[in-house]
């Protein structure tokens, strides 16, 4: 079918993600469906940390009080919890201070923050992460803030494929 506007478009209808007129080797996934990386070093471990903090996100000062924004992405995210794959890597501690500068109150910081990120990750393993309890119904923060979409551009060359966001 031939979509001559945004509105006319269904997703469904769209075979491959490459810009490239009449390719056949297209390696573009479809970046809206989920996708896990179980079996890909400590990627489930961490997964499961960022689960753990999300359930358990409630500020230190005013457990009351909802967060005033959570970070989801990839390893720029993570790094600021100092962890990659969710094994602390000691070049990067110097980024949780930082981060606790500026999203946490306890620590002095303006705003209350939680990152929630794993390195590596494209749009569909965070999607998949979303849908399997990194964004559970208790997380309430006045902001979410998504990180995403290196990953995509270095190994999937997205130069060449179509990503779409549109309103619903």
């Amino acid at each position: 079918p031939v979509t001559r506007k945004w509105n006319d478009l269904d997703l469904n209808d769209i075979e491959n993600w490459c810009l490239q007129p009449n390719t056949t080797s297209c390696k573009c996934a479809n970046p809206l469906h989920p996708a896990h990386r179980h079996g890909h070093k400590t990627w489930t471990q961490a997964h499961n940390d960022n689960v753990r903090f999300a359930k358990n996100n409630m500020p230190k000062k005013s457990p009351f009080r909802e967060l005033d924004v959570v970070f989801f992405g990839d390893s720029i995210t993570e790094g600021w919890r100092g962890t990659s794959f969710g094994q602390a890597v000691k070049k990067k501690q110097e980024n949780t201070q930082v981060f606790e500068g500026l999203f946490d109150m306890d620590s002095g910081g303006d705003y209350d923050g939680l990152a929630l990120g794993i390195a590596g990750d494209k749009s569909p393993n965070l999607l998949w992460r979303l849908q399997h309890g990194e964004m559970p119904k208790s997380l309430k923060s006045k902001v979410f803030w998504l990180l995403i979409g290196k990953m995509n551009l270095i190994y999937q060359h997205l130069q060449q494929c179509i990503l779409l966001v549109l309103p619903q």
